[in-house]
């Protein structure tokens, strides 16, 4: 129980650490704080980060499965492979 209280708890600082960097890359470039679309964004991500650490907090089996990258498909490296690729250009 205290392995899975410690990831929930460095799951949750993850999440805040990357709701922290996108407010400050979305205030600093608009150069106001009162801009109720990146609040709006920033409510969304704190949302969805909460939401899939409470449902994956539930099930460790699937929690386990989802963090190792090492057990992928290999149609589904190519896939993302593919995916990185064309984003980067």
């Amino acid at each position: 129980m205290t392995t899975m209280l410690a990831q929930t708890l460095k799951t949750s600082v993850q999440i805040l650490l990357s709701v922290a960097v996108t407010a400050l890359c979305l205030f600093v470039s608009a150069g106001r704080i009162n801009w109720p679309n990146a609040w709006m964004l920033l409510d969304l991500n704190v949302c969805a980060g909460v939401t899939t650490t409470a449902l994956l907090s539930r099930d460790p089996a699937l929690d386990a499965e989802r963090r190792n990258t090492k057990a992928g498909r290999n149609w589904d490296k190519r896939v993302l492979q593919q995916f990185v690729k064309n984003a980067c250009i």
